[in-house]
């Protein structure tokens, strides 16, 4: 499943943070270089305090003592409440946390990983599965090989 236009912050699909946050048309923050040598690249979807309510953070684990992928992975598996995420690209991710608070994680085989960070659930969702779905539409580009979407100019 992968995400469509548009997208708040690149990569960041629209749809999928109104669903996770029940905020539409929110403000953000991105920052940091996708084209960087560790490619570390953040998005932080905001309420109106200008508080983050959904954080999504692309970085290899290179560099950051998390090891290979494979062990990563391994580590999250055994993490609070983990669920696998189900997704059609190298590598693997999981779900954990807090009900209240989950984190989605996909870390790609070559190191590269995405981790979604959602502060709180909207009352009445399934905090863990909107999760779950949302790292699923972004692996196409976190590391199955599809060019990063841009988010249109406001």
């Amino acid at each position: 499943m992968e995400a469509e236009a548009p997208f708040v912050c690149d990569g960041v699909p629209a749809r999928g943070a109104e669903l996770l946050t029940g905020i539409e048309d929110p403000e953000v923050e991105q920052t940091g270089e996708r084209e960087s040598e560790f490619w570390t690249f953040r998005c932080a979807v905001l309420d109106g305090d200008g508080d983050t309510v959904l954080s999504v953070l692309w970085q290899t684990i290179e560099g950051h003592g998390w090891g290979a992928p494979q062990e990563y992975r391994d580590e999250l598996s055994e993490t609070q409440n983990a669920v696998a995420i189900e997704a059609d690209a190298p590598g693997g991710g999981y779900v954990t946390g807090p009900a209240r608070r989950p984190n989605g994680r996909w870390v790609c085989d070559d190191s590269r990983m995405v981790h979604v960070e959602l502060f709180e659930t909207v009352e009445g969702r399934d905090g863990f599965e909107d999760v779950a779905r949302f790292v699923e539409s972004l692996v196409p580009w976190t590391c199955g090989g599809e060019e990063f979407p841009e988010a249109e100019e406001s």
